[in-house]
């Protein structure tokens, strides 16, 4: 598991743990999971997913930024 959080412009989403965080890249769709190397990528409209100890969740995004960090996954997104 990683340390994940999800922002939107008005509230925290959600801060925990997740075992996966597949988004929509600019170039792509793109799958995080533990250990992925560092990235700062842009974000376009798409359905977000991610994995938790207690299921998957899915929302949609407009767009956003994805920072991958050794310690900590940031997602700020625009809803």
């Amino acid at each position: 598991m990683f340390q994940l959080s999800i922002n939107a412009l008005d509230k925290n989403i959600f801060e925990g743990g997740a075992e996966s965080l597949t988004l929509p890249g600019i170039d792509g769709e793109l799958t995080i999971l533990k250990n992925h190397i560092p990235l700062i990528t842009a974000l376009k409209e798409g359905k977000l997913r991610f994995k938790t100890d207690k299921g998957i969740s899915e929302l949609s995004i407009r767009d956003g930024i994805l920072e991958v960090n050794p310690d900590r996954v940031i997602v700020l997104i625009n809803k």
